[in-house]
């Protein structure tokens, strides 16, 4: 018989009939011999027995496949969870669910103000305005009259830390010819001109004290003072180009916040061409509000602000506030439907005035305007590109234009008893400029530029580079003296007649 050896070991094997474990080494048991079972009840025919597989005693220790059906169910749930909690963030952010009143009222106002047509977009400068960096707002004129012609530019640019106000003109006005120019620049501590009639001459006005030299001598104090306040509050409004993070917008924020506000039982509105039930808020503003508004501008009460007020306006500050102390407590009702005003109620003592935003293909398209029993009614519509909307009141329609958002094409009517005048625009508008050109004026159909008369105007506002500083010599007029004052009055007149000798014909 032919002997069997350990193929581990080499060591013959004695136990041929003997097995072991292969995995932990232990000797495997004889079988027992299995028992008959007594039936206690009539069995039930038994599928047929499939044949058996042969027997593979490694087979016990394959890792079986596990099922990924609770894996993909646990990522699925997971996934669901965090969106959900996303969007809950996203509505508690803005204020959609356990906003306060307040944030609801603002964010239908701000919502309202956004769902726009055509028009209001184009002609809607936030999104400019709020953008970084510099900003320059011109307008250009081209002007004939028979052989009298105007021609010219004038631009401001702001939101640098330089702010310049720049004006070119020239043409021909009673056969003389005329070319004249100027630069303003305003800084923090200064104020500066220069002009080609100065030659390379740069004026230079410092506002941190009086001057002296001659002007100081022919300049008040207290005014110069007053002066210089205005002018560095005016740098700081025009260097700041984000609306909503200037002092003043924070300042009416807060303070609207501060309101009390009472929610209205839900009334039906029309919207869209179906009734609809909407919620709304009230507040009201009292004379208390007004004086708190009033306080928090502090610069209101500042005494230079209220010189210089009063000289512009022609009455005291304190006055015109006063006055607007007595117009008493203005209540407002509004009216909201899918995070958009549905209307607005605004009582003044006696004076009612309630606006229906109706909708259509945006929430303003369609509107009702009711004061003091006369009503007013608009209505938009729109087809492609071209946006239609009237003006109508008591029956009768009194204004009307159809703006055509591609071409920029804009036409607008008026009807003034039995004259019917219309003016012709051309409004372009990218996200970083606005052109708006007047293309004619019409009375009853016919132009009212005669042959040899024109009237090109157009004004735009777009981003640009910040401002350099004029270059040149500088000359401080705050400490030049008399005779330097002479030399500079004769430069500006000799240059003056050169450059613009009709008016010193017209003056003589």
């Amino acid at each position: 018989m032919e002997r069997k050896f350990d193929p581990m070991t080499g060591e013959p094997i004695t136990q041929p009939t003997r097995r072991f474990d292969p995995m932990t080494g232990k000797p495997i048991e004889p079988e027992q011999p299995v028992q008959p079972v007594q039936p206690q009840q009539p069995v039930q025919p038994q599928q047929p027995v499939q044949p058996q597989q042969p027997y593979d005693m490694y087979a016990q220790y394959v890792p079986q496949k596990k099922s990924k059906k609770g894996l993909i169910t646990g990522l699925v749930c997971g996934g669901v969870a965090v969106v959900a909690a996303v969007v809950f963030v996203i509505l508690f952010a803005t204020g959609v669910i356990f906003a306060k009143p307040a944030k609801k009222v603002e964010n239908a106002f701000k919502a309202t103000a956004n769902d726009q047509g055509a028009l209001a977009k184009a002609l809607d400068l936030e999104e400019l305005l709020g953008k970084s960096g510099a900003k320059e707002a011109r307008v250009d004129f081209d002007i004939a009259e028979d052989m009298n012609t105007l021609q010219g530019t004038v631009a401001l640019t702001t939101g640098g830390e330089i702010q310049e106000l720049y004006a070119k003109v020239n043409g021909n006005m009673m056969g003389y010819a005329f070319d004249v120019d100027g630069k303003i620049q305003l800084t923090e501590e200064a104020i500066l001109f220069g002009s080609s009639v100065l030659n390379d001459k740069i004026l230079k006005l410092g506002l941190d004290k009086v001057p002296g030299g001659y002007l100081g001598t022919m300049v008040d104090e207290q005014r110069f003072n007053q002066l210089a306040e205005v002018l560095k509050s005016v740098y700081q409004s025009l260097k700041k180009s984000d609306i909503d993070s200037s002092d003043a917008y924070q300042t009416v924020h807060d303070w609207f916040y501060g309101l009390e506000f009472e929610k209205l039982d839900k009334k039906e509105f029309e919207i869209d061409g179906k009734d609809v039930s909407c919620g709304g808020y009230e507040f009201t503003i009292s004379a208390d509000d007004l004086e708190k508004l009033i306080d928090d501008f502090g610069f209101l009460k500042d005494e230079q602000f209220k010189l210089a007020f009063e000289q512009s306006a022609g009455m005291s500050l304190d006055n015109a506030l006063a006055a607007l102390r007595t117009v008493g407590d203005f209540k407002l009702q509004a009216y909201i439907y899918d995070g958009m005003l549905a209307a607005l109620d605004l009582s003044i003592r006696d004076i009612g005035v309630t606006i229906e935003f109706q909708g259509g293909d945006y929430r303003t398209q369609n509107m009702v305007i009711a004061v003091a029993n006369q009503t007013v009614f608009i209505k938009g519509s729109t087809e492609g590109d071209v946006e239609t909307r009237s003006i109508s009141y008591q029956d009768t329609e009194v204004f009307k234009y159809t703006y055509d958002a591609k071409s920029g094409d804009f036409v607008a009517s008026m009807m003034d008893g039995d004259t019917e005048g219309s003016i012709e625009l051309n409004i372009k508008r990218t996200s970083d400029s606005l052109t708006v050109s007047v293309v004619d004026l019409k009375e009853n159909g016919a132009s009212v530029f005669a042959n040899g008369q024109k009237a090109n105007i157009s004004f735009g506002i777009s981003a640009c580079d910040d401002v350099k500083e004029l270059d040149g010599t500088v000359v401080d007029l705050g400490t030049l003296d008399e005779e330097g004052f002479e030399e500079l009055a004769n430069l500006l007149k000799d240059n003056l007649m050169m450059k613009f000798p009709s008016l010193f014909y017209l003056i003589g």
